[in-house]
């Protein structure tokens, strides 16, 4: 009776243990952009700049850094190495624009001269320009167990922008001879919206949520029953843009209740929808109405300074809410302005706005 009874004790929490770690890998899943990296076909085209430490040229025959990023690693020469007798060397690659990279792929050339020639220790570094200086993303060591054609995969955490990405190898599997990589991929989270909330002003519907790092733009969906399926798609791309993005939906008719669902596109690839929230607008004051399809904000501040912005519609109704829930004592004591212009070398710059110290403001709408 004891061991039958601890037996079933056994099969319980073997059983509970499997459950649980199901659960936990499923939770865990990340979704990630396909290579952001274009065909190179020469060190500068299409576009970015592929570089290394050194090449291997010998009786005319070379393997520029290029050859590691030109998406072909079928061909013995089609692959990057280092110079003669340098088991190391770093491999970079230089976005035209900032990338949020979070996983990265290694591929043999195929046929190889032996395996060795891979990688063996390295680290994936990117380039912090505000300090000048590498900042390490990923180590790996004693990766040994290659294979003809293998592609190898590395992920990690990283939600900062940077232009620069490169690997540094200090050595590869046979110390002697040139390292070489066939061909090298990199790759962006694919996050969804999170915090995404909802609000009735009168005849409209105010969303806000928390801005995902890259994105190109979102996907606004709308359905009037929960859980989808969406039956409206608004492609939304903000101008002006802060740790939050709000969006003013003006095309609801009162006493409806929506629900409300965003995704974020990075590099061409939607992400998971964010959580979904409902609302349902009163209809008891008409939204303001526009002559234009984009607008001038000036406020004046108490201290007869003047400041200037360029907005979207979507942008102005949603300051005019804050100004008018902060009028009530409700809402944040700031409005949050995102430059997108003459940043550099900042990788963003936000201008925060205090209710109290905004004297009055002028919209002058127009068409672009």
């Amino acid at each position: 009776m004891k061991r039958l009874k601890g037996l079933l004790i056994f099969v319980l929490v073997f059983i509970s243990t499997i459950m649980f770690s199901n659960t936990k890998s499923f939770a865990e899943v990340i979704q990630y952009t396909d290579n952001v990296i274009p065909a190179m076909t020469s060190n500068t085209l299409p576009s970015g700049k592929a570089s290394a430490s050194s090449i291997y040229s010998s009786n005319g025959t070379t393997y520029p850094a290029y050859l590691a990023f030109d998406h072909d690693s079928s061909t013995v020469s089609s692959a990057w190495a280092s110079a003669l007798n340098t088991p190391y060397g770093w491999l970079e690659y230089d976005f035209p624009e900032y990338k949020c990279i979070a996983k990265y792929s290694l591929v043999s050339r195929n046929p190889v001269s032996s395996i060795k020639e891979l990688p063996k220790n390295w680290t994936f570094e990117a380039y912090n320009e505000e300090l000048s200086k590498w900042i390490v993303l990923d180590t790996q060591s004693n990766i040994t167990n290659w294979a003809l054609g293998e592609t190898k995969e590395f992920t990690f955490q990283n939600t900062t922008l940077y232009k620069k990405y490169r690997i540094n190898i200090t050595a590869n599997g046979d110390g002697t001879h040139p390292v070489i990589i066939g061909e090298i991929q990199m790759m962006e989270t694919v996050s969804a919206p999170i915090n995404l909330t909802a609000s009735v002003n009168n005849s409209a519907v105010n969303l806000s949520w928390d801005s995902v790092t890259n994105s190109q733009y979102y996907n606004i969906k709308r359905s009037t029953t929960p859980g989808g399926p969406y039956d409206k798609i608004i492609p939304y791309e903000p101008t002006v843009t802060g740790s939050s993005i709000t969006f003013v939906d003006n095309d609801v008719t009162p006493g409806t209740t929506y629900y409300f669902v965003v995704s974020a596109i990075i590099s061409g690839i939607e992400s998971p929808d964010s959580n979904e929230v409902s609302a349902t607008p009163t209809g008891e004051n008409t939204p303001p109405d526009h002559t234009g399809n984009t607008a001038t904000l000036l406020l004046t501040m108490t201290n007869g300074d003047d400041k200037v912005y360029n907005v979207s519609l979507a942008e102005l109704d949603a300051f005019l809410y804050w100004y008018d829930i902060r009028s009530n004592g409700e809402g944040r004591a700031y409005y949050t302005f995102t430059k997108t212009t003459n940043i550099a070398p900042y990788l963003s710059v936000k201008e925060y706005v205090t209710f109290d110290k905004i004297s009055s403001f002028e919209v002058k709408e127009y068409n672009q």
